[in-house]
């Protein structure tokens, strides 16, 4: 009853519905052989994506490098890096607009202010307000509030907070900062672009510092062929960090 009660459950919420309204109108043009062989084939990459075995296989190269790289030593690192991952805008009791870290966000700086307390290294946060408006707090104003709350004076910490992407987290935290040794923290999938940008920027990485890991180690059963939304959304995560690092290669970095 559980295998069966977790197989209807995949089916009736998406990504595991809209799969199953593919296949009953790949029922129904049967008879059409260009559609249905189209439909049939982007059926069958939609389910890929959708199923552990290959969101995985798409996301580990990308944490292998992380978790590869990584080192527990200092070294010399001078500074802590953390980046930004997004944030929520909300409005509060007096209806004023304020900033909140995203999850992915939370991950990061939780990392980074539990590393501060063991090291007593200064921590410089990097991110910005990104298509959230004009009128609305950047990310960093929402960090500042928790950096606070954790004990942290104002001079153990630093606030980048006009950057826009990857490639200018790294330009603008060069400019904020004459400390050059880092600890860069992110999530795992995100550390091989964020690597490249600091290096490029002039920063020496002492350390790589992985959060939010995916790839689950357990072994796969028969429920992981099941579509899933997480496998779905570790599939987009590791396109979009693949795209994210061609482009850079080719825009910011095609003459180095």
């Amino acid at each position: 009853m559980f295998y069966i009660s977790k197989i209807i459950t995949a089916f009736i919420m998406p990504p595991g519905l809209i799969l199953a309204v593919m296949i009953f109108i790949l029922f129904f043009i049967r008879k059409k052989r260009f559609p249905f062989f189209l439909l049939l084939s982007l059926t069958l990459f939609f389910y890929l994506l959708s199923s552990r075995f290959i969101s995985e296989a798409l996301i580990y190269p990308l944490e292998s490098y992380a978790v590869e790289a990584g080192r527990d030593a200092y070294g010399e690192a001078e500074l802590i890096v953390v980046l930004g991952g997004g944030s929520v805008v909300q409005k509060d009791e007096n209806d004023r607009l304020r900033n909140s870290p995203a999850n992915v966000t939370a991950d990061r700086l939780l990392e980074a202010i539990l590393l501060q307390k063991e090291t007593g290294l200064p921590l410089l946060f990097t991110g910005g307000n990104v298509l959230k408006g004009r009128d609305a707090p950047g990310e960093a104003e929402g960090v500042r509030i928790i950096l606070k709350r954790y004990g942290l004076s104002e001079d153990m910490y630093i606030l980048e907070s006009e950057s826009r992407n990857t490639y200018e987290n790294a330009l603008y935290s060069s400019e904020k900062t004459s400390y050059r040794d880092i600890i860069l923290i992110s999530s795992a999938f995100h550390l091989k672009r964020a690597a490249l940008c600091f290096e490029a920027s002039g920063f020496r990485i002492s350390s790589l510092r992985a959060v939010d890991l995916r790839v689950d180690e357990k072994k796969i059963s028969v429920l992981d062929f099941l579509p899933s939304m997480g496998a779905l959304q570790n599939s987009y995560t590791a396109l979009h960090e693949y795209w994210g690092l061609l482009y850079y290669r080719l825009y910011y970095f095609s003459s180095v």
